[in-house]
């Protein structure tokens, strides 16, 4: 009897003991959720940009001790250029690349394509954490669904010419000169704002524009350049830091708000981490890929800067109708940052 009593006693102090335990492992369990995200951009995986994301989902997997992994689709493997914008205002993947430009819902964001908007990579990304800045990433969130926690600097845009030329010191010396844009109406009018001539070309297609004398010259950065290969065949290039360029980190609206605050606070930190690693990539690739252009036997010209600000600023506001949904209050206290 003594014996079945104990044994009893035994076993109702063990439901206690069997009880905590199931319940900690019930909360080891939740613990460790983890929260699957998907990001995608066109930039092929050699990319700086893309190369700063996979930073950014490194980090925010370390941050978040492995409970939030972010899958990083990679030159276009899961949407294009022509249709991610859609793919995360829909909420098929969570993160995505954004590079202001005009949006039926913000006519005035064309103006951020324009040239000699801001100085250098610094301005951008001090106006860009700035109250201005903030307030036009609220009205993005508000109107188009997306959420900007991160901004990089992906290069300036400089003008080389493939037809030979005096240099180039002036807007004045583009007169009649014809340079390849992207297509639409506000790169049509950045060729305009630095005096020359533009021909819509797809990227793919200007090598052989260049090589066989259909365009006289080009626009982009450094890498963007090298990359293509029209380094190959152009004979000047001209430092005209006509456009710095930057890109965004954006994350569905709806998706954001369903984080926590701690997980809103590692995205953002994550993000800044990525967002300078391509920062720093290009400012670096941009300095060595001028001396190497140099010593391949192509002139590097700089011009006159202010002539070429100075065509721009009038150009804008007098010569075309490019700006007239531009918010120029604005674009005043973006100069004047």
């Amino acid at each position: 009897m003594k014996k079945i009593t104990c044994i009893l006693m035994i076993s109702l102090l063990m439901i206690p003991m069997l009880f905590a335990q199931g319940q900690s492992e019930k909360t080891d369990e939740k613990a460790v959720e983890v929260t699957q995200l998907t990001l995608a951009i066109a930039n092929p995986a050699s990319d700086p940009w893309a190369q700063g994301l996979a930073v950014f989902a490194e980090e925010l997997k370390k941050l978040s001790g492995g409970t939030m992994i972010v899958d990083c689709y990679f030159g276009g493997q899961l949407y294009n250029a022509s249709n991610l914008l859609g793919a995360i205002r829909s909420g098929k993947i969570d993160f995505a690349g954004y590079s202001m430009g005009t949006m039926p819902e913000i006519p005035y964001l064309g103006m951020f394509q324009a040239a000699y908007l801001f100085r250098d990579a610094q301005h951008a990304q001090d106006f860009y954490n700035g109250e201005v800045g903030q307030r036009i990433f609220n009205e993005i969130e508000e109107k188009i669904g997306l959420t900007i926690v991160g901004t990089a600097y992906v290069g300036t845009r400089q003008v080389s010419l493939a037809k030979k030329l005096p240099d180039v010191k002036t807007p004045e010396d583009l007169k009649n000169v014809t340079l390849r844009m992207p297509g639409g109406s506000s790169w049509a009018a950045l060729a305009g704002a630095l005096g020359a001539n533009p021909v819509p070309i797809a990227l793919n297609e200007v090598f052989m524009a260049l090589k066989t004398g259909v365009v006289d010259g080009q626009d982009n950065a450094l890498p963007t350049t090298k990359a293509n290969s029209f380094d190959e065949v152009i004979d000047q290039l001209v430092l005209t830091e006509h456009v710095v360029w930057n890109l965004h980190l954006a994350v569905n609206a709806k998706r954001w708000n369903q984080f926590s605050d701690q997980q809103k606070e590692w995205i953002r930190e994550a993000s800044q981490i990525g967002c300078d690693f391509t920062t720093n990539s290009f400012l670096a690739t941009e300095q060595s890929l001028k001396e190497e252009f140099e010593q391949k036997g192509i002139r590097i010209v700089t011009p006159n800067k202010k002539a070429f600000i100075d065509y721009a600023e009038n150009f804008y506001r007098n010569m075309t109708d490019e700006s007239k949904n531009w918010d120029w209050e604005i674009y005043d206290a973006l100069k004047n940052y």
